[in-house]
């Protein structure tokens, strides 16, 4: 994935913690689809601010968890185009 890309949860998209320790829900208003998620995924769904390049995203995530950035970036790349299939998300810009 270009790590200069930038990406943003999709308009009718929202998503709630549901406490410390606990899953994550990711709703789309308009099919009513309903996914729950873990910790990881969560901090993914929280930098996703339509202004960070994914790169920036990724390191964002990897200062709350101990893994190896490499293997962060490939699993949240590929998180990030699950979500895009789905219409969960969509990809803004490219950062400049």
């Amino acid at each position: 994935m270009d790590e200069r890309a930038v990406y943003r949860l999709a308009d009718d998209v929202t998503w709630q913690s549901m406490g410390e320790g606990d899953d994550t829900v990711i709703l789309s208003l308009t099919t009513g689809a309903l996914f729950t998620c873990n910790a990881t995924t969560a901090a993914l769904l929280g930098a996703l601010d339509a202004a960070r390049p994914f790169g920036a995203v990724v390191d964002a995530v990897a200062e709350r968890f101990d893994v190896a950035r490499d293997r962060l970036a490939a699993d949240l790349a590929e998180m990030v185009e699950r979500m895009v299939q789905r219409g969960l998300v969509v990809r803004v810009e490219d950062a400049r």
